[in-house]
């Protein structure tokens, strides 16, 4: 998938561009950055991007952290009047996940070559239904996947709330993770 969003990041200063714990999110952060100044302080959900970049970079980045090959940004799309990003955050076993936030649901996207196995009651739309492309702001059309009941490696539902989001991705690392042990496991059984 190419990057949609042209990101320069020297806009940091060098210690940040050169300090390896920073290399996953970079691109991130330097839009983060770009973004923040020219957000008018009078805006009334400016503090709420803030909290919605944060909790990305911050508290998704540490959740995933052995597993997270980088975050990025790769649209953008608008809401209250403000630039948001579309995250995409690629695991290292090439799990892809597109997400975006527009202060009211989360959508996200996700394709991944292993079945999910995710509670309907984490996901609030796309369920069982596929979501219409209209309402994944940001998301280029190819992006927008079948429901969860129709394909459990390539999806896309909608999320209300951090909460149900830190429980949804901490399912599927969770999921990824058994997964990568059980193969290890096997591997090391056939070789002794």
């Amino acid at each position: 998938m190419k990057r949609e969003v042209n990101i320069d990041i020297t806009n940091l200063p060098e210690w940040q561009r050169k300090n390896d714990s920073m290399s996953k999110f970079i691109r991130l952060q330097s839009w983060f950055i770009d973004k923040l100044d020219k957000i008018n302080d009078e805006m009334i959900y400016k503090k709420s991007f803030e909290n919605q970049v944060l909790f990305v970079r911050d508290t998704i980045y540490n959740l995933l952290n052995k597993n997270i090959k980088c975050i990025d940004v790769i649209s953008e799309h608008t809401s209250k009047s403000i630039k948001l990003p579309v995250y995409k955050i690629l695991l290292n076993d090439k799990t892809e996940i597109i997400m975006r936030n527009n202060f009211y649901d989360w959508k996200f996207s996700i394709k991944t070559k292993n079945e999910l196995n995710i509670p309907a009651s984490l996901i609030s739309d796309g369920y069982d239904e596929k979501i219409s492309n209209g309402y994944c702001e940001g998301f280029d059309n190819s992006w927008v996947y079948d429901c969860y009941l129709n394909n459990k490696s390539n999806f896309t539902v909608e999320l209300n709330d951090n909460y149900n989001v830190y429980t949804f991705l901490f399912l599927i690392q969770q999921q990824l993770n058994l997964r990568e042990k059980k193969i290890t496991k096997i591997l090391k059984n056939k070789i002794i």
